[in-house]
């Protein structure tokens, strides 16, 4: 007889519509799943909870110990997790970044490090493109952290930048920038067309500890892309991919870093399945059960 695993609390934030919902369908394979709301949590044999910590008035009515917890990009600085009792006595931590893994460990020692799962990846590998626009993906908040960088490493005047976000930013990023709204369609039909593909990071705490998620879905899709310096760039480049810096274009448009993201792409794409992410927290919910 299958296990009851609760799941939520569902919103309309974007962390539950990707990492809540798709997990939640995915592991229904192997448990009955039961998504709850900020109402109240259902009876069941383990509780994973999706950004949202259980509050401290409902520590001591309901037992941690049951709990996974997926914090994202919750906490803001050290002093956030050092002051979450939660944090500490939960059964396990799941942080689809490293760099927050290193950071949690201190609190809880069962962390997990478990990536996002490849939700925008594209079902085929983009084609090299000598020409076209690059691509950057996220949201307005994020906007000032690549004005910032642009003002100090502008791209070549030709190179046309594209952003996709929520909504039109009306402070204008330096540069040859077209500025659209994000959709998933749109989305998908600039990473086909897209020559390359851009994040950059701040340098606060947040920042720090965000995940590579865009990244690897660009470069999972074939898409050549780089980054500015930090945790991330040392991240990819643990794992096998040397990923340039911004300001690196004759390596970062190269036919041969293409082959590059491409060959480590194909790698990637397994890695970031649903399927192998689903299997990954699977191991994690049955460590529970068979406490």
């Amino acid at each position: 007889m299958k296990k009851t695993i609760a799941i939520g609390p569902e919103t309309h934030r974007p962390t539950w519509t990707w990492v809540g919902f798709d997990l939640a369908r995915e592991l229904s394979k192997y448990y009955n799943m039961r998504v709850f709301s900020q109402n109240g949590i259902p009876p069941s044999d383990a509780v994973i909870l999706i950004k949202e910590p259980l509050a401290s008035n409902l520590l001591d009515l309901f037992n941690p110990k049951n709990v996974i917890y997926f914090p994202c990009d919750y906490y803001l600085s050290k002093q956030d997790m050092e002051q979450d009792e939660f944090l500490k006595r939960c059964f396990a931590v799941i942080a689809h970044s490293k760099h927050l893994a290193e950071n949690i460990k201190q609190f809880n020692p069962r962390v997990f490090h478990v990536n996002h799962n490849g939700k925008y990846v594209l079902p085929e590998m983009n084609e090299y493109k000598k020409d076209g626009f690059v691509l950057w993906v996220g949201f307005s908040l994020y906007i000032p952290y690549l004005k910032q960088w642009l003002r100090k490493h502008p791209l070549d005047k030709k190179q046309e930048l594209r952003i996709l976000t929520d909504f039109k930013n009306r402070e204008r990023v330096p540069g040859n920038v077209e500025q659209k709204t994000w959709t998933p369609k749109l989305q998908f039909d600039s990473m086909f067309e897209a020559k390359a593909a851009l994040d950059i990071k701040g340098d606060d705490f947040n920042q720090l500890n965000r995940s590579a998620h865009k990244l690897e879905a660009f470069i999972a899709s074939g898409i050549p892309s780089a980054c500015n310096s930090g945790p991330i760039m040392d991240y990819l480049k643990e794992k096998g991919l040397d990923i340039p810096n911004p300001d690196d274009t004759k390596r970062w448009f190269s036919r041969e870093y293409y082959e590059e993201t491409v060959a480590f792409g194909r790698k990637l794409r397994e890695e970031i399945s649903l399927i192998n992410v689903g299997l990954e927290v699977k191991k994690i919910i049955d460590d529970i059960l068979l406490r």
